[in-house]
């Protein structure tokens, strides 16, 4: 393991001699992967969603709903509800989260002078719907809340089939370029539920929490998965680790992206699993996660200044310390790595 003080360009030279190197030493692991990526492209299979087979989900079952909840004797007026119905209820809920109330109720009062809400379908409508509406079979839902508290129980059963089909769709309509970025976004609301977190740091901070695999350049999502409060097939290697490789589906993506993370995510294992996958990596760590270099002859010196920096190696993975108002240490590995350092970044505080 090397351990030297290198400038900013002998870092780069370094960086991009290794990968040379590193292309021919795994060039076997390449082959097998691209034999998974080309088996999923050859099934031909069409993954498109269809707004039309979303919106049958949703009527079927929220009509299953009614007539199982006025088969217990509930005694709500209720007429089944059809694909045009459906997108009228959708349409007035993408304008409450435009127009935001205090209450729903407020958008057919008079008072509040609300012209579109009225035009679309009446406000009993709009509760009666809400209060059945409903996205998974009832048959099957009684099923899963049997296992509660068992291995099998499944806290996003009812979410499910309208989950999986937007994330099919994220998929299959857009295929992002080569830099993606894993991180976690809030879902704000309001109702008790086991699954709610708090983040301090996000706008929204109670909610549901998202892992999110996103395009760096546009924040398309990609991929993403809900956080239930512990991995369903846990890898022994943390919950940061499982979210990040939950993300990467290989048969979807293919091979060769970047990947930013941050120090939540990072770690030695993480780096050498993306490694192995032909992902590159990017993103700050934290020096007490296990595998984290703990020499300290490349240290740096006490009285560092601004823009100094240490590297040390560690066969394909390079950790790079450096002082900014504080020591920021990053690991990184990548196929065809690129530096672009401004004049102004450069210069002294």
């Amino acid at each position: 393991m090397a351990k030297k003080y290198m400038s900013l360009s002998d870092v780069v030279e370094e960086i991009f001699r290794s990968e040379s190197e590193g292309e021919s030493e795994s060039g076997s692991e390449a082959e097998s992967i691209n034999s998974v990526v080309e088996d999923a492209f050859a099934q031909g299979e069409d993954v498109a969603v269809d707004i039309t087979d979303v919106l049958k989900l949703l009527c079927d079952n929220t009509n299953g709903n009614a007539a199982r909840k006025h088969a217990q004797g509930l005694h709500t007026p209720w007429s089944d509800v059809d694909a045009e119905d459906m997108l009228k209820y959708l349409s007035i809920i993408l304008y409450l989260g435009l127009v935001k109330p205090s209450a729903a109720r407020d958008l057919w009062r008079l008072l509040h002078n609300h012209p579109f809400p009225c035009s679309v379908m009446p406000g009993y409508r709009y509760e009666a719907i809400g209060a059945f509406l409903h996205m998974s079979d009832t048959t099957t839902d009684a099923i899963n809340d049997q296992l509660k508290g068992q291995a099998g129980y499944d806290g996003l059963f009812r979410l499910k089939p309208l989950h999986d089909q937007i994330l099919t769709a994220c998929r299959a309509y857009y295929h992002p370029h080569r830099n993606l970025a894993i991180d976690e976004r809030m879902v704000a609301s309001k109702p008790r539920h086991g699954m709610k977190q708090y983040l301090k740091d996000k706008p929204t901070k109670w909610g549901f929490k998202l892992f999110v695999l996103a395009y760096s350049k546009t924040g398309y999502t990609c991929d993403c998965s809900v956080y239930q409060g512990k991995a369903l097939t846990p890898s022994g290697n943390g919950l940061s680790f499982d979210a990040v490789v939950n993300l990467l589906r290989v048969p979807y993506l293919g091979t060769g992206y970047h990947v930013f993370v941050d120090n939540f995510y990072t770690s030695t294992a993480l780096s050498w699993h993306l490694h192995c996958i032909h992902y590159g990596a990017c993103g700050t760590i934290r020096e007490n996660r296990i595998g984290f270099p703990k020499t300290k002859v490349n240290s740096l010196p006490k009285k560092a200044v601004r823009g100094d920096m240490r590297w040390i190696r560690d066969g394909p993975l390079l950790y790079v310390k450096w002082k900014d108002t504080r020591e920021v240490s990053v690991f990184f590995h990548s196929q065809s790595l690129q530096w672009e350092v401004s004049a102004a970044a450069s210069k002294e505080p």
